[in-house]
């Protein structure tokens, strides 16, 4: 089965990235982010970009957005390209198909994060030789990859839930953006608004804490959400009713 799930990544992946015909295809798409996160913000921050893990950890979030695209594609642009059919009549297994989608979401976003920091490393690095060689402290730097691969397979499994459903890629797309949007726009106004006596205890408690147990309780918590998500979509995808649909 892990040859199918590695078969439907490959085919994901190249397909997204050549996007079918077009001059620049996804690759456009990879390198500007990767620009953004790996050369103008470490020239904006220079070597604070890697001392200091609040810039990386605060644009975490931005490859999950151009996991999106492709999970928002990965079964309602096979349903208006009209190869939905053949997919589903091929030999693969469901959970592969469905694994492999999810995974080749997950793959491309651990890609740009991981491509995005190293770069990063490199040019905040050459700004500041003098100083000599410095990168990310390694338990911060292993923990936003932890939890961004937990976050890109959570999203990637709502991903797949939502485009299972959705009649169009566009469809797809606009629901998990706005979602993603009203999440943040949430957390941010809770931020914004909340009381100075608030924000204060809550900054001298997490300074206090143990930061692996936060990270720990955190990491399960979205684990548990994406097993739940993935379940969902498990349940969701039921061959003969999609060829149907």
């Amino acid at each position: 089965m892990m040859t199918d799930i590695l078969t439907v990544i490959q085919k994901e992946l190249r397909e997204f990235l050549l996007m079918r015909g077009t001059r620049f295809g996804g690759k456009l798409n990879l390198l500007i982010v990767i620009g953004l996160l790996g050369v103008y913000m470490p020239v904006m921050n220079g070597r604070g970009w890697v001392t200091n893990a609040i810039g990386p950890v605060s644009f975490a979030w931005l490859p999950l957005f151009m996991a999106i695209g492709m999970v928002a594609d990965s079964f309602a642009g096979e349903r208006e390209r009209h190869t939905l059919e053949t997919l589903l009549a091929s030999r693969l297994p469901d959970r592969a198909i469905l694994f492999g989608k999810i995974g080749a979401a997950v793959a491309y976003c651990m890609g740009i994060n991981v491509a995005g920091l190293l770069v990063g490393a490199v040019v905040a690095n050459l700004m500041s030789l003098e100083q000599g060689l410095v990168f990310y402290p390694l338990d911060v730097f292993a923990g936003m990859l932890l939890f961004s691969l937990l976050l890109a397979l959570l999203i990637s499994s709502i991903g797949a839930l939502v485009s299972l459903r959705a009649a169009t890629v566009r469809q797809a797309y606009q629901s998990m953006s706005v979602g993603l949007m009203i999440l943040w726009v949430g957390i941010f106004l809770v931020i914004r608004f909340a009381p100075e006596s608030v924000k204060t205890a809550a900054i001298g408690w997490f300074e206090t804490a143990n930061r692996y147990a936060i990270f720990g309780a955190a990491a399960g918590v979205v684990l548990v959400l994406t097993l739940l998500f993935m379940g969902l979509a498990m349940q969701r995808f039921q061959r003969a009713k999609l060829i149907l649909d």
